[in-house]
């Protein structure tokens, strides 16, 4: 069950692997779910809108029941409204000022050791308003998130400097530190379960051109009274002049007991309520290494994977993969999207089995503002009669809409 919720929640967090579209959308879908047994018309409006550096979101989710009307347990608070508006935002990342208000559905601090692509709405129970900031100076810079204006929960500050900016090699150095803190994990207000953690880095950039670019980097993180740990790794972007967009990161890690890298990570919201035990059962050291891939051809065909895998340890690589061709055709669209553990050689790799789940879309365009989906998913399940595992597939259908302009 785990499993299969990690593949819904990645189905929405992959994409931001890639460049930021600034096209002005309206888009949707139209669909049919079941919640406690009675049946539901699902609708979604979806639009996102550019005027210069400013940029809003607009989402709004409907379930309604031929029975029983719209959903109202989905609007009867004042914080569900705060969904329609999905986020408002001044800049993008990388730029010298940067600020979104509302879903942060990407955040990452630093090389991403502590904080990686947290998101703040996977859970649908509550809508959270949070805020990511980045000021960038030169010689110095700040980035910051909080994931709810409505609680003190989850906080992240990180400062860095570039002490010899404008001298030749030496002002490519850059040195950060970071500090992250949930205040209240379990969400109750009569318990003390806060958990902080902080860390160094340092970078150097080894070239940076208008297509291309490249930097090494060291990362230390420790999470308070639990463990701690080293990384190494290397970026690599290419741009390729609107053509290929291809980014590689490699990154070498030693592991204390008691520590998890990117601790605080996209299902974080959702793991949280007993990652502190989970940190507490780590009870060895593991040096491995992870790497992650992306690439985007013509701005239509996209691929992205990571993967990690734990040195000398056998069965223990980690692959997480997905495709999509976008509108790279004329009529259909493919999008697939793979999950595997207990990997050893390339043979397991290709091998589906209770080890993997496995998610393809294939959708046909009735016209340039809409497509048909059929939706094919296999997971497996413990069968306790026959004492093994066993395939479940699983069909649907979907329409959505979409106009770009």
């Amino acid at each position: 069950m785990k499993k299969t919720l990690f593949l819904f929640l990645l189905i929405g967090l992959l994409d931001a692997q890639f460049l930021p579209d600034t096209t002005n959308s309206v888009g949707g879908g139209l669909g049919m779910a079941v919640i406690d047994g009675e049946a539901y018309i699902s609708f979604n409006l979806m639009t996102e809108l550019h005027f210069g550096k400013f940029g809003v979101g607009i989402n709004l989710p409907l379930l309604y029941s031929p029975k029983n009307g719209i959903k109202k347990d989905d609007w009867d608070s004042k914080r569900d409204y705060a969904r329609i508006i999905s986020y408002v935002r001044y800049g993008y990342k990388g730029e010298p000022f940067y600020v979104r208000i509302g879903a942060l559905t990407h955040t990452t601090l630093g090389h991403g050791f502590l904080v990686y692509n947290y998101n703040n709405r996977v859970r649908s129970d509550i809508i959270k308003i949070g805020m990511e900031m980045s000021i960038d100076r030169r010689l110095w810079g700040i980035e910051f998130f909080n994931s709810d204006f409505g609680r003190l929960g989850l906080m992240g500050i990180r400062g860095f400097t570039r002490p010899f900016y404008g001298i030749p090699l030496a002002g490519r150095l850059e040195f950060g530190t970071s500090l992250v803190s949930d205040f209240d994990p379990d969400e109750k207000k009569d318990t003390h379960d806060e958990i902080t953690a902080f860390g160094f880095d340092a970078g150097f950039s080894l070239f940076h051109f208008s297509i291309m670019r490249s930097s090494i980097y060291a990362d230390y993180g420790q999470i308070v009274d639990h463990g701690h740990g080293f990384a190494e790794g290397i970026l690599f972007r290419f741009t390729g002049l609107g053509i290929v967009d291809l980014g590689v990161k490699l990154e070498q890690r030693q592991l204390s007991e008691h520590f998890i890298p990117a601790y605080f990570n996209s299902m974080y919201e959702v793991d949280k309520f007993y990652k502190e035990t989970l940190l507490d059962s780590i009870n060895e050291k593991v040096d491995g290494t992870f790497g992650e891939l992306y690439a985007e051809a013509l701005g239509k065909l996209k691929a992205y994977g990571n993967y990690f895998h734990k040195n000398n340890v056998r069965n223990s690589g980690v692959l997480n993969l997905y495709a999509s061709t976008g509108t790279m055709f004329p009529l259909f669209t493919v999008n697939w999207r793979y999950f595997r553990d207990s990997i050893e050689t390339i043979k397991d790799v290709f091998t589906i089995n209770d080890r993997s789940i496995l998610f393809t879309e294939i959708g046909y365009r009735i016209n340039p503002y809409m497509t048909i989906f059929g939706v094919i998913k296999r997971t497996y399940y413990y069968d306790e009669t026959e004492n093994k595992f066993k395939p479940q597939d699983s069909y649907s259908m979907r329409v959505e809409f979409n106009w770009h302009f």
